[in-house]
């Protein structure tokens, strides 16, 4: 990043901004962040500044384009909620863009937890309600965070309320072609479906689930599995345990839903499950009573009736999921099942370029099909492919059914040499030192994230919140 010190400090931006200090730099998003001083209006302000200097060539026009989509996205927000850093200004000056916000006097929720062991249940139920406040704001609008965390959300000296920041990666359900990728947000505190490119109002609130066990634990988020140990109301443990429910029809709808869970109210209408129990008493009798007769009636009706079951497809039967977690490659020679185990990707993933076809043919009809993140494309998705927890995405041109991106998401557990096998098939065979190095730093939880480049194909390692590891490439330039 461009030195503040050498080019731009005891400069005037825009005939009126007076740069102090940096305060942070964006890599992810090439840019750096300064607190600085309006001469006009005499008031402290925030400019963000679109710092190109060492950006790859290639990526400068997205890069551009993403910090447009944020000046966008804010213009949309500004004086929409009071807990929502106002825009100032955005303009261009000496080949820069800049954008200017309300300066927010107060520390993140991450510089606090580093002073303290935790808040309390009250603080930490305040602070989640008011957030949940903004989240609704935001929704109504259409917009998603996607990025939401401790570093991302300040408390205001002022009224100690909590303020939403850093909309860098937000989306706007509007948008029909935005300037983003795929997968977005920070690892640890991304759901499933965000992990796997999958774009929904959900993903803010599990983010605030996960932030939530932070502000009362004071630990880091890997070790937000011990949660239900905290001494906590049960009716806050049931919110949290909806919220990030690794099965997404049991969480809450909206922000609002959430919201109202948090206040005052009846055990019942607390957590979908006791609904449940209720449905299944009011199901249990009706069996008893009716399904005996009908039962009779299709014995008489149709004694020859026979059920006829599709046999498995030859690449998506089972396999025993410990054959994933084998250390030692000479061991798996027991059986024939632990023999597929050895290439056990090899006619699951296919490289970009394939056809729907060629992917039909093995693997049968995806569990879902859906329009794309981007304009012209469908995206498929296969769930537990040849072993329990391995999900596959393909994202194919409607036009030309041209497959131009591939990912795979595996649990933790897998063994090193069966994610070097799945990346060697993800790349079509191309790999080199750095993409093995990258796949390591990753697998030994050195980094989060590994971002790649192979002849004309672009890639991204990355772990979420739950360990699983998550590897994509695309065609060069889709993004």
């Amino acid at each position: 990043m461009t030195n503040l010190t050498l080019e731009l400090k005891n400069q005037l931006l825009n005939n009126r901004y007076y740069l102090e200090y940096l305060i942070a730099n964006g890599n992810y998003s090439h840019s750096q962040v300064f607190f600085a001083r309006d001469i006009v209006t005499h008031r402290p302000c925030i400019i963000k500044r679109l710092c190109l200097d060492f950006c790859p060539s290639k990526r400068k026009h997205s890069a551009k384009l993403l910090f447009q989509h944020e000046a966008k996205i804010l213009t949309r927000l500004n004086g929409q909620h009071s807990q929502i850093s106002r825009l100032y200004d955005y303009f261009n000056d000496n080949g820069s863009s800049y954008l200017v916000q309300e300066w927010i006097s107060g520390d993140t929720l991450a510089q606090k937890l580093w002073r303290k062991k935790g808040l309390s249940e009250s603080q930490t139920r305040k602070i989640l309600l008011s957030l949940l406040s903004v989240l609704d704001c935001i929704h109504s609008l259409g917009i998603i965070h996607r990025d939401i965390k401790p570093q991302n959300i300040i408390l205001r000296e002022e009224d100690r309320l909590p303020v939403l920041i850093d909309f860098s990666v937000a989306y706007q359900m509007s948008d029909l072609t935005p300037p983003m990728p795929m997968i977005v947000g920070t690892p640890e505190y991304m759901s499933r479906e965000q992990s796997m490119g999958q774009i929904a109002y959900q993903n803010d609130l599990y983010s605030l689930g996960v932030t939530t066990i932070c502000l009362l634990s004071g630990l880091p988020h890997n070790t937000r599995q011990n949660w239900r140990e905290l001494s906590i109301s049960d009716d806050l443990k049931l919110v949290i345990h909806r919220t990030i429910s690794d099965k997404a029809n049991l969480r809450f709808n909206s922000a609002q839903e959430m919201r109202a869970a948090l206040l005052p109210t009846s055990p019942t209408k607390l957590h979908p499950e006791n609904k449940e129990k209720s449905r299944f008493k009011s199901w249990l009798i009706y069996s008893i009573l009716v399904i005996p007769i009908i039962g009779v009636w299709f014995i008489w009706r149709y004694p020859k009736t026979q059920l006829v079951t599709k046999p498995p497809t030859k690449y998506t039967q089972l396999i025993p999921e410990e054959t994933l977690v084998v250390e030692d490659e000479s061991l798996i020679t027991k059986n024939a099942d632990q023999k597929i185990a050895t290439n056990i990707f090899q006619n699951v993933i296919f490289p970009v370029g394939s056809s729907s076809t060629q992917i039909i043919e093995a693997l049968g009809e995806p569990v879902w099909r859906k329009p794309g993140f981007w304009s012209n494309s469908t995206a498929w998705s296969y769930e537990n492919i040849v072993a329990k927890g391995i999900d596959l995405g393909y994202i194919f041109d409607t036009k030309s059914d041209k497959l131009l991106q591939v990912e795979i998401a595996v649990p933790p557990q897998t063994n090193y040499r069966k994610l070097q096998d799945a990346l060697t098939f993800l790349c079509g065979g191309k790999t080199n030192p750095d993409l093995e190095q990258g796949l390591q730093t990753v697998y030994q939880r050195q980094q989060s994230t590994y971002n790649f480049t192979v002849e004309d194909l672009e890639g991204t390692i990355q772990r979420n919140h739950k360990d699983r590891i998550y590897m994509a490439v695309w065609q060069e330039d889709f993004h």
